[in-house]
């Protein structure tokens, strides 16, 4: 059995220490893809429970950090490496 972490936790990871700051929002693992996809907020200020969203995907075999296209597409530019 082994301990040793994935390559997208790895990513994620990464990831969670560059922005220490943002809430993770949502995170959700494609079956039948690639991805790990990430959702972390920067939450607002005020009573109000309102965050602005930034959407990360982590390739999962290497666990490199992308961001999102203006048309939802993964960037090909790699964001953070693990």
């Amino acid at each position: 059995m082994s301990f040793e972490p994935s390559p997208a936790r790895r990513g994620l990871d990464v990831l969670l220490r560059s922005l220490p700051f943002f809430d993770v929002i949502e995170i959700e693992w494609q079956a039948d893809g690639p991805w790990l996809l990430v959702t972390l907020g920067q939450r607002s200020e005020g009573d109000a429970e309102a965050w602005a969203r930034h959407r990360y995907a982590i390739w999962k075999t290497t666990g490199a950090v992308h961001g999102y296209n203006a048309d939802g597409s993964v960037t090909d530019d790699l964001v953070l490496a693990p």
